[in-house]
């Protein structure tokens, strides 16, 4: 198991390190636009993101750790697969664009002439971010994480660069939009650029029309369960613009930048581990071994990442976003306990896949979304941004629980949630004991 930790540390030190220097400048750069904006502005900021996000949610069409899979199983049809995958998430692009800026003014006519402008911006984000996420599946396949990083690392720093400067010299709300795209489109650069130079001669992406519907057999479950996932991310912030005020979003995405950090964490843990630990291994026993592992590891890490988070709410939100957003302290010490259903959660993904149990991920997105609406339709008039975040955790919670209730093929997984603080009791036990050894 030890070896296995380290290669997996070794592997994930890439990702995690992108992330943290990506948290670092964010939250500095999110923290300049939100104290020249104010809550308003920075409401009509995340709003427009929340609501271009859930409809760019149905762009990638689900190939995602389908085609990982695929690709590690079968590596030499990698052009034909990765061709094919990008002609099938441009065209689920331009549909979500179309969906963005078509559906915006049906659903939220009385928001103003502004938010529609900063919608258009940002829904042009999504054809290139799927362009850039192409390349991305090799690399996932092969543990090549550092191209990865490198490839998306350089383009998020230089937008972040010009959003901190429009943000330093006062600029006007629009120009937060322009600069929606710009990032993704650098992105797509540079990751198809790298691909593309280390291709073999005569290896090219090329698209195969009998590799769509298998591809879409395997991967709509995941669309449908990614989407329901992403609507669930976004929803509170989308009903409190319908139902509350925009100064009310502004709180909550505010403390959502504290809280939603983590959970990008075993999302990226999990990208290395799944074809490491899950679809390569062919031996049961030490698959189960290792996932239980897994699990013990992600929800003793988000235990401590929420505690630490709660502690120091109140400090970090006067010191980065000033006394304008106090009240997004209540709401991050509530948003955050959600990061440990989420690290919990992060392993049973990966291994519903790997049995082909899609189905029930999207069963589980169906539970969060539906407990989590009809919580917010109840407590956002009530409580605003505080009622948004209780309905965020219950949904969770709710996903949680139902899942191995409803399906016996998941109780296992269960089981093993359940298991993991005596799985870390007997490891720490286990490890204590062999430093008695070797010291006697």
């Amino acid at each position: 198991m030890s070896a296995l930790a380290a290669k997996l540390a070794s592997k994930s030190a890439w990702p995690l390190a992108e992330r943290g220097l990506r948290m670092a400048v964010g939250m500095g750069v999110t923290a300049l636009v939100a104290r020249h904006l104010g809550p308003g502005d920075f409401g009509a900021v995340a709003f427009a993101m929340a609501w271009t996000t859930f409809l760019g949610g149905f762009s990638w069409l689900g190939l995602g750790d389908t085609v990982v899979r695929d690709l590690v199983h079968r590596p030499h049809d990698r052009d034909r697969l990765l061709g094919t995958v990008a002609v099938l998430r441009g065209l689920g692009s331009l549909v979500s664009v179309a969906l963005a800026v078509g559906l915006f003014p049906v659903f939220y006519a009385e928001q103003p002439r502004s938010v529609a402008v900063l919608v258009w911006w940002f829904a042009w984000a999504a054809p290139f971010s799927e362009a850039a996420g192409v390349p991305v599946l090799w690399n996932q396949s092969q543990g090549d994480m550092r191209t990865t990083v490198l490839t998306r690392l350089i383009p998020h720093l230089v937008a972040q660069t010009l959003r901190a400067a429009c943000a330093a010299g006062g600029a006007a709300l629009v120009w937060f939009g322009v600069l929606g795209p710009v990032e993704t489109v650098l992105a797509a650069l540079a990751s198809w650029g790298t691909y593309l130079y280390r291709l073999t001669p005569g290896a090219r992406p090329r698209f195969d029309r009998h590799l769509v519907r298998p591809l879409l057999h395997d991967a709509l479950p995941i669309l449908g369960t990614a989407v329901l996932a992403t609507l669930t991310m976004r929803l509170d912030q989308m009903m409190l613009a319908k139902f509350s005020t925009l100064d009310e979003v502004g709180y909550y995405a505010a403390a959502t930048r504290f809280s939603e950090i983590w959970w990008s964490v075993p999302g990226i843990l999990m990208q290395v581990a799944g074809p490491l630990v899950l679809f390569g291994e062919h031996d049961a026993q030490r698959r189960n071994h290792r996932l239980a592992g897994l699990y013990a590891v992600l929800i003793a890490a988000a235990c401590l990442a929420a505690g630490l988070t709660i502690a120091v709410a109140p400090l970090a939100v006067h010191w980065l976003f000033g006394a304008r957003f106090a009240s997004a302290v209540p709401v991050l010490t509530i948003h955050v306990l959600t990061a440990i259903v989420v690290f919990a959660d992060a392993p049973s993904i990966q291994e519903l896949i790997r049995r082909g149990e899609q189905r029930i991920l999207l069963w589980k997105g169906v539970v969060t979304l539906a407990t989590n609406a009809a919580l917010n339709f109840w407590l956002i008039p009530r409580y605003g941004a505080i009622g948004a975040s209780i309905a965020t955790v219950a949904s969770y919670l709710a996903a949680v629980v139902f899942a191995p209730l409803a399906f016996a093929q998941v109780r296992d997984l269960a089981r093993m949630q359940l298991g993991a603080p005596l799985w870390l009791l007997r490891y720490g036990l286990r490890r204590r004991r062999l430093a008695l050894g070797r010291s006697v």
